[in-house]
């Protein structure tokens, strides 16, 4: 029956007091330094606990959502990890070289005059 209790008193914690204190922090620091700063209207208990949420959504949220919706979900689970073993072992040493070069060049990384192709892998 404690257990119970524990979890339940965790749970409430977790879901009201934090965000709870959180908005209320926001709120007040928002309403002392932006209108005085920047000229933004005061905002409510309600507006600070949105903005706490919304500042949620790329931390937890988003982070989720990315994963599970739009297909970032298969790379969690190694879907791809053994195709691309398989081709990597199955190159030679030139076509690997060919294959890094290609990949620094398309993130934007130029050669630098004094590097070998040998030190570039």
């Amino acid at each position: 029956m404690t257990r119970i209790i524990i979890h339940i008193f965790a749970a409430l914690v977790l879901l009201i007091a934090i965000p709870s204190l959180a908005a209320l922090a926001i709120t007040g620091l928002w309403n002392a330094i932006l209108p005085s700063v920047c000229g933004f209207a005061t905002i409510s208990f309600i507006q600070g606990l949105g903005l706490f949420a919304l500042g949620l959504l790329p931390v937890a949220g988003g982070f989720w959502l990315g994963m599970l919706l739009v297909g970032g979900g298969m790379h969690l689970t190694g879907h791809h990890r053994n195709a691309w073993h398989k081709r990597w072992h199955s190159m030679t040493e030139q076509e690997r070289r060919d294959f890094m070069r290609r990949r620094r060049e398309s993130f934007g990384h130029r050669p630098t005059p004094f590097a070998q192709e040998d030190e570039r892998l």
